[in-house]
C-alpha cells in the first residue's frame, strides 16, 4: 500500500511539473514503446521449481530439473520531463509477460520417486510502473544510459504444460495460486535515439530488470528464494504534443 501511494504521488508531482514547464514554454515528450522480451527466474534451479509450487505446506521437490526462459512482448507508453538537456526522468506504463518454462524428469513426494516428463510453462503477466532517470552523455542527444525502480501488479497467472506418463500424454491449465500479486525492482538499460525531425524520434534499446520479492507467498524455509528477471529488446518512439 505504501508503495502504491508512492508511485501515485510521483505521478501526481510530474503532472505538476507538466503545468509549470507549459508556463515556462519547455517541451517535454510522450513516447510509445513496444518490445520483445526474454525472462526466467535467479537463484538455484530446484529451489525455483519448489518455490513456484509450493501451496499450502504441500511440499514436494523434482529432480533433474531444467529451466528455460519464458519469451514474450512488452507494449507500454511513457512520460519524459526534461530537467536538462542531459538529464530526464521517465514514467511508463507497460503490460509486460514474464514468468518461465521448465521440464521435469523425476518427482519425488514425501521420499517417493515418480519417473515421468513434463514441460510446463509459467504464465506471468503484469502492468509494470517503472520509474527510470536517463542520461544522454555529451550535447547530442543520441546514446543514453537509463536506471531506476518498477512496481508491477500482477494482470493474468496460470501453468500450462505436458504430462506423459507410461507413454500416456496429458494436456493441463490451472491458476497458480502461490504467486504474489505485487512484484517491484530495479532496471538499467541503454540505447540510441535518433530524431527524424524537430520534434519526434525513434530508439532502440536493451533493459535489464531483477525483481527485489520473491514471486511465491510460500517456499521452503531452508532454501534461497527465486527471483524473476527479464532482458528486454525496445522499440519506441518519441513525440510532443
Amino acid at each position: 500500500m505504501k508503495l502504491k501511494i508512492l508511485f501515485i504521488f510521483i505521478f501526481c508531482s510530474l503532472l505538476s511539473l507538466q503545468a509549470q514547464n507549459s508556463r515556462l514554454k519547455i517541451k517535454n515528450n510522450f513516447s510509445f514503446r513496444a518490445g520483445y522480451s526474454i525472462a526466467n527466474f535467479t537463484g538455484d534451479e530446484v529451489t525455483n521449481a519448489t518455490t513456484l509450487r509450493i501451496k499450502d505446506e504441500q511440499l514436494f521437490s523434482v529432480n533433474p530439473y531444467q529451466e528455460h526462459a519464458r519469451k514474450g512482448f512488452t507494449l507500454g507508453i511513457g512520460y519524459h520531463h526534461h530537467f536538462t538537456k542531459q538529464l530526464s526522468i521517465l514514467l511508463e506504463a507497460n503490460y509486460e509477460e514474464k514468468g518461465c518454462q521448465i521440464n521435469l524428469n523425476e518427482y519425488q513426494i514425501l521420499g517417493d520417486f515418480f519417473d515421468m516428463n513434463e514441460s510446463a510453462t509459467f504464465v506471468l503477466n503484469y502492468l509494470s510502473l517503472p520509474l527510470i532517470i536517463r542520461f544522454y552523455p555529451g550535447d547530442i542527444r543520441v546514446f543514453y544510459m537509463e536506471g531506476g525502480f518498477y512496481y508491477s501488479h500482477l494482470l493474468v497467472i496460470n501453468e500450462t504444460g505436458t504430462l506423459v506418463i507410461n507413454d500416456q500424454k496429458l494436456t493441463y491449465e490451472h491458476i497458480n495460486e502461490n504467486m504474489k500479486n505485487e512484484d517491484m525492482g530495479y532496471t538499467v538499460g541503454m540505447g540510441i535515439q535518433i530524431p527524424f525531425n524537430r520534434y519526434n524520434a525513434v530508439g532502440l534499446g536493451i533493459r535489464y530488470s531483477r525483481s527485489l520479492m520473491g514471486p511465491a507467498k510460500y517456499h521452503q524455509m531452508d532454501q534461497t528464494e527465486a527471483y524473476g528477471q527479464s532482458l528486454t529488446f525496445g522499440l519506441n518512439f518519441s513525440f510532443r504534443l
